[in-house]
């Protein structure tokens, strides 16, 4: 999940601010669900994403963590009748990143356009996104995904490991109290990955698991939040976990705060913001001094166990220049702890925002 309009609006609270909400299709009710439809783009909403995370592990088992995501931010509802070449209607971003765990070093890129020209392509209907040389495509019932920059590539392709879950109420997730600060919320919590990785001019075959997020929204968090830390957790045992923690400035918990705890089967049970708690346990400082939360325990009353968080590398934080100077942490991290009364190992990714200048105040217009 995302803050503001999604990732991509607190990106772009510059650039949008001047273009109004009105027009744009906004989640207030839980949809009629259909895929492979709803695999596809929803442009009559203003903000868009397709996420997939995952590790990996190659022949000679190294291992790796990785992100590739899809953006799609609308900046007006209709365009002009002039024709500009230049007009928005909407902007086209990827985040592509990789953590080479076994040489600790990490790696990202980033893609940004308009569309125009054929750059970006993002069709309705069914999955098929062409993002310049970027794209990630459905083919029946696998998911392939390619991404590149400086050094690597990563062209792999995903089969789902376990049904679709909706999130929130039937895929309807809010984010705020007002209606329709909401969004509609899908995710496929286990993906089997195969392809290949490349990485300063080597090639490796890899293979892993993976989760797909996908969002789309035209929604606002309330006043006087500063940003989420979000978990996607894979348990060995097939469950998984999805929790998000919205941060209050000046500290405190925002109500929307949510959990779901995935079955083995693939059922849901969801768990009350008041019902489970993530306690931060050390912290770590980029060299501008920004720091972020680098290790937690998560436990409450309706988490059946007690898990540890933490990165597998520190320094996992995406550096963007597309739209100025921002940044946020999005990390592979190992889970250890106990679940169901049994000591268990599994692993996770976690995304921290609104901990940079730039995804907080300032980005706000402050």
């Amino acid at each position: 999940m995302r803050v503001r309009d999604g990732l991509l609006g607190l990106l772009l609270v510059p650039l949008a601010a001047s273009f109004a909400d009105d027009g744009w299709a906004r989640a207030t009710e839980p949809r009629e669900w259909k895929f492979p439809q709803d695999h596809g783009a929803h442009p009559e909403f203003k903000t868009e994403w397709w996420y997939v995370t995952g590790h990996l592990v190659d022949s000679q088992k190294r291992n790796y963590g990785f992100q590739v995501t899809f953006f799609r931010q609308g900046m007006r509802k209709d365009l002009p009748v002039n024709g500009s070449q230049w007009n928005v209607r909407d902007l086209y971003f990827g985040h592509f990143a990789v953590a080479d765990l076994s040489r600790r070093k990490f790696r990202f890129a980033e893609r940004m356009t308009r569309g125009s020209r054929g750059q970006a392509v993002y069709a309705e209907g069914d999955l098929d996104l062409r993002l310049e040389d970027w794209w990630m495509v459905r083919a029946g019932e696998t998911f392939r995904v390619e991404a590149n920059g400086e050094d690597m590539r990563l062209r792999v392709q995903l089969d789902p490991l376990k049904p679709i879950v909706l999130q929130g109420d039937r895929g309807l997730s809010q984010k705020g109290i007002a209606p329709g600060n909401a969004s509609h919320y899908y995710s496929i919590p286990r993906l089997r990955v195969t392809g290949t990785l490349e990485l300063a001019g080597r090639s490796e075959t890899v293979t892993g698991e993976a989760w797909l997020d996908r969002e789309f929204s035209t929604s606002a968090l309330d006043p006087g939040i500063q940003g989420w830390d979000w978990f996607s957790i894979q348990l060995p045992n097939q469950q998984e976990l999805m929790l998000y923690e919205l941060r209050k400035e000046g500290g405190g918990r925002g109500a929307q705060s949510h959990a779901a705890w995935i079955l083995a089967d693939g059922t849901k049970r969801e768990l009350a913001s008041t019902g489970f708690q993530i306690e931060v346990m050390a912290h770590w400082k980029n060299a501008a001094g920004v720091e972020y939360p680098s290790k937690w325990r998560i436990s409450g009353k309706d988490v059946p166990g007690e898990l540890w968080v933490e990165p597998l590398i520190a320094d996992q934080e995406l550096r963007l220049r597309g739209l100025g100077d921002l940044a946020y942490w999005e990390g592979a991290c190992r889970v250890t702890g106990t679940w169901e009364g049994k000591p268990i190992e599994g692993r996770a990714f976690v995304e921290l925002t609104g901990y940079a200048r730039s995804f907080g105040r300032e980005m706000q217009g402050e």
